[in-house]
């Protein structure tokens, strides 16, 4: 039986939410050498997120939304 979950904490660390930081806490049963007994795991990791489709596109095949017209501007 588990009393307490594990537990992960992300923090963010640029704006496009590609990088993280995560803190981890994790406990599992261990059973080796006929001694039963608990084992807690805790640690950081640095994770980097990039959407697969364009992992190998050249910057010339991306294609990009053109910018918003500026309907406020008069000509004269």
């Amino acid at each position: 039986m588990q009393f307490l979950p594990d537990v992960n904490i992300e923090y963010i660390l640029t704006k496009d939410k590609q990088l993280r930081l995560i803190g981890f806490l994790k406990n599992s049963l261990d059973a080796t050498g006929g001694i039963l007994g608990r084992r807690n795991r805790q640690g950081a990791s640095l994770s980097y997120k990039h959407d697969f489709d364009r992992l190998f596109a050249k910057k010339e095949d991306i294609i990009f939304a053109p910018p918003p017209l500026d309907t406020t501007s008069k000509k004269q």
